[in-house]
């Protein structure tokens, strides 16, 4: 199966905390996803609302084999 996406420029975007989050790390290294969960969390104890979705995909990878130690055996 494929699935579409496009990327649009919105000066408004707001993510809802309430929903699942998928967060993709292809080269960027682990960083930035992790900073995205851990202001997420840091939301839900300061509010103590357990209606934050704790659901969360990551895709990680790299660009290049030679440059990973994901490939490494």
């Amino acid at each position: 199966s494929h699935l579409r996406f496009y990327i649009e420029q919105h000066s408004n975007f707001i993510v809802s905390n309430s929903a699942p989050l998928i967060l993709i790390a292809s080269g960027t290294g682990y960083a930035p996803p992790r900073s995205v969960l851990q202001h997420r969390m840091t939301l839900r104890e300061q509010t103590r609302n357990e209606s934050f979705s704790s659901e969360c995909w990551l895709f990680f990878g790299c660009r290049s084999s030679s440059e990973d130690w994901i490939y490494a055996d």
